[in-house]
């Protein structure tokens, strides 16, 4: 998969962060509905609170060059998207390759198949994900129309309708931005305050972060995220929802170095992802791969360097190692972090940070 402009991220570690960060649109979510507005050829479709990361950047690009009308007002947060003239069944490659989530706009393409699909009919589908994108991506389509049942249940039935039709949808939450700005506060001893998530789409998040010393309270749509003591070390396990989310094994990989005494960290739905481990010992970490686990030996004092961002999870932890080292450190490339995370720098500098994208 080939990356984006080079760029690199400038963090200057400092002090503890503090303020309220707004919590951006869940790209898990997002980049499924604009696929599925690909799926109506009436009206238009209006998402909003859509998050202006790169990976949503080239879906909307995508779509352009089958032919929709799309307008991505990234200000505003909204996309509004007119698939009544697709032109083209095919995606360009300089375009898809540059995110997995590519395959998404496949079946919309694929419209006779799309066409028996969407005919009266059963499908019953086992072993679904239970992630609370899924059934954000369930409510839109059901407003499009769609007949779904079982969202959350592992088993899913779906019943065939002639067509859908256009209609306006909020994304929900992410559950992984919000995730980073809780370990950001944690890893600087901070304290900050998260708009717009819910603490229950943490699941085992929650937990082992409890487990090393985070303080959670909410208050109505505000989740406020407090750490005032080292962490301690923690056994991590992923698994999918309602389990430790893959995407957060490696920020909670850094924030782990901090804590006194060994950490085990177990990746169990993603093979080969440990590239973090190299990077945080070029920071003064102490961490090992042993066999398909990580041992954390902490605690260890982060020095700044200049660390390869081997994909956007390893980026964002890079980041957070930053905040919490001392000196500078210089994360290339930054094209694997902006793909996941809208506007990194502006939003950790209004909570006290020294971030420079270059």
């Amino acid at each position: 998969m080939t990356s984006g402009p080079e760029t690199s991220y400038r963090v200057r570690g400092g002090g503890p962060l503090h303020g309220t960060v707004f919590v951006q649109g869940a790209k898990n979510a997002a980049l499924k509905m604009i696929a599925a507005s690909l799926l109506t050829a009436n009206g238009h479709t209006v998402l909003r609170n859509v998050p202006p990361i790169e990976d949503v950047r080239r879906a909307v690009e995508l779509a352009q060059a089958v032919g929709a009308l799309v307008e991505f007002h990234e200000s505003e947060r909204t996309l509004v998207v007119d698939a009544s003239q697709l032109t083209s069944p095919v995606l360009p490659a300089e375009i898809a390759r540059r995110f997995r989530s590519s395959v998404l706009l496949v079946p919309a393409l694929l419209h006779l198949i799309m066409a028996a699909s969407l005919a009266p009919g059963r499908t019953v589908i086992d072993n679904t994900a239970q992630e609370p994108e899924v059934l954000d991506v369930i409510a839109f389509l059901t407003k499009m129309g769609a007949r779904i049942t079982g969202g959350g249940t592992g088993f899913i039935t779906v019943d065939g309708v002639e067509e859908l039709t256009a209609v306006e949808h909020t994304v929900m939450a992410d559950r992984i931005d919000a995730g980073v700005f809780a370990m950001a506060a944690a890893i600087t001893g901070g304290e900050l305050n998260l708009v717009g998530v819910s603490l229950e789409h943490f699941g085992v998040v929650r937990w082992k972060l409890e487990q090393m010393g985070v303080e959670f309270s909410t208050n109505g749509a505000v989740l406020a995220v407090r750490m005032d003591r080292p962490p301690r070390p923690i056994n991590v396990i992923t698994s999918p929802y309602p389990g430790f989310a893959t995407d957060l094994q490696s920020p909670i990989m850094a924030l782990a170095c901090l804590a006194e005494g060994a950490s085990y960290i177990r990746e169990t739905i993603f093979d080969g992802r440990y590239t973090l481990v190299g990077e945080l010992n070029k920071m003064g970490a102490r961490v090992e791969l042993d066999g398909s686990a990580v041992i954390v030996h902490g605690p260890s004092t982060f020095r700044g360097a200049r660390v390869v961002a081997h994909d956007l999870r390893t980026g964002i932890a890079l980041v957070l190692a930053g905040l919490a080292a001392e000196g500078e450190t210089v994360v290339t490339p930054g094209y694997p972090i902006d793909r996941g995370h809208a506007a990194i720098a502006q939003r950790f500098n209004a909570l006290g940070a020294d971030i420079e994208r270059l």
